[in-house]
């Protein structure tokens, strides 16, 4: 851990993940890379917001407002992501009416963060919104576990995340055996709740001192229940749905253990590596990429046409991985231009807010 509570190696995590995700949308591939990064999202997210709640529950514990603690988690919250989300939906909405002279359908979903269930309902999204699905994932779980965590002492936390990842995984297992796990179950917020459980965990086994090392050995487990869920969910789930729906829960599990195996560990040269400069830069504009890759993909295939002269003298997956990295890197770049301009300035306002302030106003009333 870093002098200023930043957790080296996360931002090497978002990075492999969110390239995944990119990778898998430019040109996907058999295995579900693009769906294990979003697990790990979900993780990193469970992981990093529990610890933040857990705080503002200790200075409620020590004499303060769980209302006031309340009102500055979600102040900080919504700086950090409502500006460049409302901001990227509205050029992908305005692109998307210049494209069919129509407003994308379900945009209200998009805008109170309940996409993912109207994606359930209509089994369509558009493709340069498809992806906000995880997003209002996590802004569910943000409404769902504050005010228990702010509200509820401290010291039955672990308790609480216990039960939401457990409650999750029996919804998981209860889908694949009434319905064969369609893919619209990965859209239902109780299951997914579960990932994001498992990193609250794994924070809050750290944050109590009840796991204070782990070997390289359970590193590498995870590593190895990973790859087996890279490289083998498909065939489990296309014979045995509840079969795949425990090799989910494990893979879930180790991704835990991974993530908390990085914070135990970091001195270690996995870490480091993580911390390389390219690597930690592109975790640090992650969101923004996030949000804009798949626009950046669609409006390169929509209007982009290989002149005929590169069609002959190129293979096709040469001129594949020619767009891949002029894709690529113009995302990058319109991430870092967001993150410098837009994103950071705004931040620089978390902490220039008084909650008393809010409270007082609000009792008076």
């Amino acid at each position: 851990m870093s002098t200023n509570n930043r957790i080296k190696g996360f931002d090497g995590l978002r990075a492999i993940a969110v390239t995944a995700v990119f990778f898998g949308h430019m040109r996907p591939v058999s295995i579900p890379a693009g769906a294990m990064a979003v697990y790990l999202f979900f993780v990193l997210s469970g992981f990093l917001i529990t610890g933040i709640l857990s705080d503002h529950r200790k200075t409620v514990e020590s004499g303060g407002s769980a209302f006031s603690e309340m009102v500055v988690f979600y102040y900080r919250r919504s700086l950090r992501i409502f500006p460049i989300y409302f901001a990227v939906l509205a050029a992908f909405t305005v692109w998307i009416y210049v494209r069919d002279r129509e407003m994308p359908n379900g945009l209200w979903s998009y805008i109170i963060y309940v996409a993912n269930l109207w994606q359930i309902k209509n089994d369509t999204c558009d493709v340069m919104l498809c992806h906000f699905w995880s997003l209002s994932i996590e802004e569910q779980f943000y409404v769902f576990l504050a005010p228990l965590l702010l509200y509820i002492a401290f010291a039955h936390h672990i308790k609480i995340l216990l039960t939401t990842f457990f409650v999750g995984i029996a919804f998981i297992f209860a889908a694949s055996f009434y319905t064969g796990l369609p893919e619209q179950k990965y859209l239902l917020s109780l299951g997914n709740f579960s990932m994001l459980a498992a990193g609250g965990l794994a924070s809050l086994l750290y944050r109590r001192g009840l796991i204070k090392s782990l070997s390289s050995v359970a590193g590498l487990v995870a590593l190895v229940v990973i790859a087996a869920f890279l490289f083998g969910s498909a065939k489990v789930n296309a014979t045995s749905p509840m079969g795949f729906s425990a090799l989910f829960t494990i893979t879930i599990i180790s991704l835990a253990i991974g993530v908390l195996w990085i914070v135990l560990n970091q001195q270690s040269i996995v870490v480091r590596a993580l911390e390389w400069w390219p690597i930690a830069k592109l975790g640090t504009i992650s969101y923004g990429f996030y949000l804009m890759h798949p626009g950046a993909i669609h409006s390169w295939r929509y209007l982009v046409h290989w002149p005929e002269f590169m069609v002959t003298h190129f293979s096709k997956n040469s001129l594949a991985a020619i767009s891949a990295t002029i894709v690529f890197s113009v995302t990058v770049a319109a991430s870092a231009l967001s993150w410098r301009y837009f994103e950071k300035p705004i931040l620089r306002h978390r902490n220039k807010f008084d909650p008393h302030k809010v409270a007082g106003a609000t009792q008076a009333a």
